[in-house]
């Protein structure tokens, strides 16, 4: 990722990946890469991230608005479709209310064909024909319709977000992006933003389930301003106590539990000799649990966090967001979406009682197998 970057690529992905993503940011390298990430990066700059705010409020408000104390509910199902309503909202300008189910029904056609390509010995570029195959691509002409339909509008009415940004935005010659492009980048920052968030949110309500202490100092660390009338950074240090959670739900339960990259030719690892056309792998999952570098590594520990651990870990022994160059341009959006989203729903709701084992699930994302059932409680009080 750093002293050997020029020798590796993200191409090994496009094995696995449906074409659906093959000119995403994603996937992208060199040239192709950096273009799209200088062109989103406005997006992501403080200003706009203050404006984010209350919208990521709203949007927590809303789902829970239907919330009946003692009601037993899929909190991955919730998640998800709170961080799919912030990330339209936020980024693309636009209430997906009536989009939620054919994007439900996309992303897990997405996850039935990355499942598959992984387990199977032969990887071809394209879907084999098949029922899975033919609901893959069904969901694919969906959200392609909504995705192009949306550029139509952006092109004729610019408004101030990123579909508007990529839109306006042209090349050094003065070429701007075409609809391809376009949605290209859009769908990168859709899934990066939606579905990680969704994860980090899901598990972290489930390390949180049944943890008095914990949620007590964030219960009292919340007392105070609504979360989205601070700014960003005033928030995020309000909130420090916060972050240590989110910190370690993140060690424990990394959203993008590996990254890999394919050797473009021989070079080597440390020590390793790695030949052209191998692909490496670093897992986060395993870092994350290392006894080398961490006190009791499978414990839910948020304290372990406090004077700074972060400033004193070992590089790479905590990468939830990769790093180097190719860093999630998007991690601080999620770390504000997930910091509001459980300052709007904690005081209201306490999350309780999920299974009691629930397994991860490795796919593109960490999912939580069989996703995630609790029981919410409407807390006494003026929440």
């Amino acid at each position: 990722m750093l002293t050997r970057r020029a020798d590796f690529s993200k191409a090994y992905l496009t094995s696995i990946m449906p074409p659906l993503l093959a000119g995403s940011l994603l996937l992208a390298d060199s040239d192709s890469w950096l273009h799209q990430r200088k062109l989103m990066l406005p997006a992501f700059h403080k200003e706009r991230l203050d404006m984010y705010a209350a919208v990521m409020a709203e949007e927590s408000e809303r789902a829970i608005a239907t919330w009946q104390s003692g009601q037993r509910r899929d909190i991955h199902s919730e998640m998800m479709r709170l961080t799919l309503q912030i990330v339209t909202r936020t980024l693309f300008g636009l209430d997906f209310s009536n989009g939620v189910e054919a994007t439900e029904r996309l992303i897990d056609a997405l996850m039935d064909e990355v499942n598959s390509r992984i387990a199977s010995p032969f990887r071809f570029r394209y879907p084999l024909p098949s029922l899975r195959t033919l609901r893959l691509y069904r969901a694919m002409k969906e959200l392609d319709e909504i995705a192009y339909t949306a550029i139509r509008e952006r092109r004729r009415h610019p408004q101030e977000d990123l579909m508007s940004m990529l839109v306006g935005a042209t090349d050094e010659d003065g070429t701007p992006m075409t609809d391809r492009e376009v949605r290209d980048a859009c769908l990168a920052v859709f899934f990066a933003g939606h579905e990680t968030t969704a994860c980090l949110l899901s598990w972290t309500w489930y390390v949180l389930a049944g943890r008095e202490d914990i949620e007590r100092k964030l219960l009292a660390e919340l007392t105070g301003p609504p979360a989205h009338s601070a700014s960003p950074a005033e928030l995020i240090e309000r909130l420090p106590y916060m972050q240590n959670v989110l910190n370690e739900a993140l060690r424990l339960y990394p959203p993008a539990y590996a990254f890999g990259r394919r050797a473009m030719r021989d070079t080597s690892v440390g020590d390793h000799e790695v030949k052209a056309g191998q692909t490496v792998v670093m897992s986060p999952w395993a870092m994350h649990r290392d006894a080398r570098f961490w006190d009791e590594p499978e414990k839910f520990a948020p304290d372990r966090w406090q004077n700074n651990l972060a400033t004193r870990l070992p590089k790479f022994t905590f990468f939830p967001f990769s790093s180097g160059p190719r860093r999630c341009v998007g991690s601080s959006f999620a770390m504000l979406e997930a910091t509001i989203a459980i300052a709007t729903i904690l005081p209201r709701f306490k999350l309780s009682s999920p299974p009691p084992v629930v397994e991860p699930a490795p796919s593109i994302t960490l999912r939580p197998g069989g996703g995630m059932p609790m029981t919410v409680t409407r807390r006494k009080g003026p929440n």
